[in-house]
């Protein structure tokens, strides 16, 4: 008990003290908006590859959320880089829900909503630049999109979950390509009770990898990407150009991972 009551405090703090942002720095690479929400989802940011703006080019796009009584902010670091070096629209969610994965499930739903409007809506930055549409989220968020992506099937290509918290057993809905990255020293979303086994309950059928970081703890993952250093995010990118965009010559970053990861199962 007075280990929950710990995480839920930290969690808490961290969400209140998390850089609210500013505008984007010269040249790093990305743009972004705020964008009008309501229901499951309470607030949205959406991050984009400055190069849209000078182009006609397709670009995947992804939903983002963090997890237990986060909002967006938690997941700015990944999306920054993602929009900034990687080339993936960004779709940054608060759920209204915060506090089960199954409200960060209907978040998740809500977002890929948000992003295929934006497609369509003529007065979008974005009006016909997403050309596919995948789901990411940290922890409870994590979770949720993995039951998400599971409710979408083939409207969703991929999905990434980072300390994965509780997704439902129930997986063989899911037909998108899916990552999960873990923590070694996670006591609260433990891979041998969370992730390895919804592992094992994705089909076979789909390209399904998880990869166990060392020393990872699970509040590794929010605010400081100084933190968790630059292999999570590109292996974020890496999996998205490999399952979004088809570059096969990123596979090898899953078949062959880094020294940091000390437990890799893939199904590619």
């Amino acid at each position: 008990m007075l280990k929950l009551r710990w995480f839920v405090c930290v969690t808490i703090l961290l969400s209140v003290v998390a850089f609210a942002g500013c505008e984007p720095p010269p040249d790093a690479g990305y743009d972004y908006y705020s964008l009008d929400s309501s229901g499951a989802v309470r607030s949205c940011r959406v991050y984009y590859p400055s190069s849209l703006e000078n182009g006609n080019d397709t670009y995947p796009a992804v939903t983002l959320s963090g997890g237990f009584a986060n909002s967006k902010s938690a997941m700015y670091w990944m999306a920054e880089y993602l929009a900034g070096e990687a080339g993936v629209i960004v779709f940054t969610i608060s759920a209204s829900n915060n506090l089960l994965v199954s409200g960060y499930e209907k978040a998740h739903l809500a977002g890929y909503e948000m992003m295929v409007a934006e497609n369509g809506n003529p007065g979008s930055v974005l009006h016909q630049r997403i050309q596919n549409y995948g789901l990411m989220g940290y922890s409870q968020g994590g979770g949720g999109a993995i039951d998400a992506a599971k409710d979408l099937g083939g409207a969703v290509d991929a999905v990434i979950s980072m300390a994965t918290y509780r997704p439902e057993s129930e997986l063989r809905g899911v037909t998108a390509g899916c990552l999960m990255m873990v923590g070694a020293d996670d006591t609260i979303a433990r891979a041998s009770r969370y992730a390895e086994p919804a592992y094992e309950n994705l089909p076979d059928s789909i390209d399904k990898c998880l990869l166990e970081f060392d020393s990872f703890g699970h509040l590794k993952w929010v605010f400081n990407d100084e933190a968790s250093g630059n292999i999570p995010k590109e292996l974020a990118g890496d999996w998205i150009d490999f399952i979004m965009n088809g570059n096969t010559g990123k596979k090898s970053s899953f078949t062959n991972p880094p020294d940091i990861v000390v437990l890799n199962w893939n199904n590619l």
